[in-house]
């Protein structure tokens, strides 16, 4: 499959609305199968940062949007081993998620604990950073609890 990323930041440029719109398929029953925003999508097919940075220029409210299953983008940046750059983007976005629960009650810190150590470092760094000037979002460490 060829993926031309500098269209898809054209069209965030060009038709900023899209960037919103919710992508979706259902069973033949009507039941939802799964849906995303292109955000979502931009993730899950490995978009680089700039493609990112499009799609937050044109609605940065869908870094704190869930899909089908609960999950946030940082979710699934987080479960696909994206980039840094890519963490640091969404965290920068809407620093709250850290904190967003998945159907199954998991935070992208809960799912940080299963990546590779490589990964792991890199999102708490960027965490830290991120995050070490603002008084208003409260991290749990990994391995902790939320608090209630």
């Amino acid at each position: 499959m060829r993926k031309d990323w500098d269209v898809a930041i054209h069209r965030c440029q060009k038709f900023s609305e899209e960037a919103s719109i919710w992508i979706y398929r259902r069973e033949v029953n009507g039941r939802l199968r799964w849906k995303l925003l292109p955000v979502h999508a931009a993730i899950i097919f490995g978009a680089p940062v700039k493609v990112l940075e499009a799609l937050l220029a044109a609605s940065a409210s869908s870094a704190a949007c869930k899909d089908d299953q609960g999950m946030v983008p940082l979710h699934l940046a987080i479960r696909m081993n994206a980039s840094k750059e890519i963490i640091e983007k969404l965290v920068e976005a809407h620093p709250e998620t850290v904190n967003a629960t998945d159907r199954k009650g998991r935070t992208p810190l809960h799912l940080a604990e299963k990546q590779s150590d490589e990964t792991k470092t890199a999102l708490l760094q960027t965490l830290d950073r991120t995050l070490s000037s603002r008084q208003d979002v409260k991290t749990p460490k990994v391995g902790q609890e939320e608090p209630a």
